[in-house]
């Protein structure tokens, strides 16, 4: 049985043809990279998202909670006030004496 001699024009179109379904796989391995990346970044998004929505969430929470807790004690001190008014007067008047003298110029 004889072997068929190749001739360079024919190992030239059989190199070509390699060629080409190398670039093909090439380019079906990019698109498949690309939409794994496009994938993972969608998902990342996702996380960035939840998280500062989680942060903005707890954000409010706080300030939610310092509102109430300064509400309490300015009616704590109003209350403090009607039930003992010369005392406050007495201490807002101290206050004001050590304020003067700490910001007094000589």
């Amino acid at each position: 049985m004889a072997t068929a001699v190749k001739t360079p024009e024919d190992k030239y179109d059989d190199l070509s043809q390699q060629i080409d379904a190398l670039r093909a796989d090439l380019a079906g391995i990019t698109e498949s990279v690309g939409a794994i990346a496009r994938e993972e970044a969608q998902s990342a998004k996702a996380r960035v998202n939840g998280a500062v929505n989680d942060a903005a969430a707890r954000g409010r929470a706080a300030g939610e909670h310092a509102r109430a807790q300064a509400e309490d004690g300015v009616a704590h001190a109003a209350d403090y006030v009607r039930e003992n008014p010369l005392t406050a007067v007495a201490g807002a008047a101290a206050l004001g004496l050590v304020f003067g003298f700490l910001t007094a110029r000589r």
